[in-house]
């Protein structure tokens, strides 16, 4: 009996024994599999090399999926200015004349909750379509508001940036003649202010916070859109400055500011969906895009020296070395 009894707790021993390995390798085998699996959320489509950005040999290169900035890829370095000027000059395709500017501003700045109503840029302020500036006086009257004054770089309708909707923007009438050709900057001791927080002296002109980011990224883009553009027998050649800008008088270059407190107003107020809508509208009028709008990092490359204080620059500081 004994033997017997010694015989059966021998075979369940090996037989427990045996079971405990398999149970081991199960979970080793699902061990190993979980390892090379992605998790559901993350078992996305990944990028390819062509659509990351790389860094390699202490340099950025960049890399873009969709069709329109593909031409900017490969390595970050001083010429990204160039490429980009190149990229929104050659997709430039339809240039407006000034009297078709009005159509294409009651398409980019309609009212997203009101399409019989165009949103003005200074004041947010909804005004009907039919109330189109005709050279009447009121309240509620909105024209063609140009964010690079006319006076400081093209003055004739000729000159495609004269009739650019990536700067031209629907504006309550008033506001506009209020700001005039006055740079944009922080204003400390109004001169005059409204109720929309616009505030103005004799040299600046300070813009409500929600739209300060519109407007810098408007005139970045102006910036890269003609710098050295060809037409009319003359070069025209934009660039934001710090401080004060000057009158244009010889019809090829155009200097507005305040470059600084643009570069403060990009990061203190971001892109938001009614700016990227509006940026698709004129793309699909223009055929050309505003690249700050799909890429806000594009400020940093081109102003790297001043944009320390709002973003990490270790990456492509050597932008900034002679």
């Amino acid at each position: 009996m004994k033997r017997v009894l010694g015989f059966i707790f021998l075979l369940f021993s090996i037989l427990g024994f045996t079971s405990c390995n398999i149970v081991e390798e199960n979970i080793e085998s699902e061990t190993e599999n979980n390892e090379n699996e992605v998790p559901n959320e993350e078992n996305k489509e990944i990028p390819n090399e062509d659509s990351t950005k790389e860094e390699t040999d202490d340099k950025v290169y960049l890399s873009f999926s969709d069709s329109y900035y593909q031409v900017l890829n490969g390595e970050l370095d001083k010429s990204f200015k160039m490429k980009l000027h190149n990229l929104v000059e050659t997709t430039h395709i339809h240039k407006l004349s000034y009297s078709g500017v009005w159509d294409a501003l009651k398409k980019a700045d309609q009212d997203p909750n009101n399409s019989d109503n165009v949103l003005c840029i200074y004041t947010r302020q909804s005004i009907p379509i039919a109330n189109q500036d005709k050279g009447t006086s009121g309240n509620n009257i909105w024209n063609r508001e140009h964010l690079w004054p006319k006076a400081k770089g093209f003055k004739s309708q000729s000159i495609p940036a004269h009739n650019d909707c990536h700067h031209l923007h629907a504006s309550e009438k008033n506001i506009n003649n209020y700001r005039g050709n006055l740079d944009f900057g922080e204003v400390e001791n109004p001169k005059k202010s409204d109720e929309y927080g616009n505030k103005w002296d004799s040299i600046y002109f300070e813009p409500m916070d929600c739209v300060k980011g519109d407007i810098a990224r408007s005139l970045f883009y102006m910036v890269i859109r003609y710098d050295g553009d060809v037409c009319n027998n003359c070069e025209l050649d934009l660039e934001l400055v710090n401080g004060v800008g000057t009158e244009n008088t010889s019809g090829v270059t155009g200097r507005l500011g305040d470059l600084q407190t643009l570069l403060k107003w990009h990061y203190e107020d971001p892109v938001d969906d009614l700016e990227r809508n509006r940026n698709n509208v004129v793309y699909s009028i223009q055929g050309n895009r505003n690249p700050f709008i799909d890429h806000e990092e594009f400020v940093a490359y081109l102003y790297t020296e001043y944009v320390k204080e709002y973003t990490n620059i270790d990456k492509f500081a050597y932008l900034m070395e002679e």
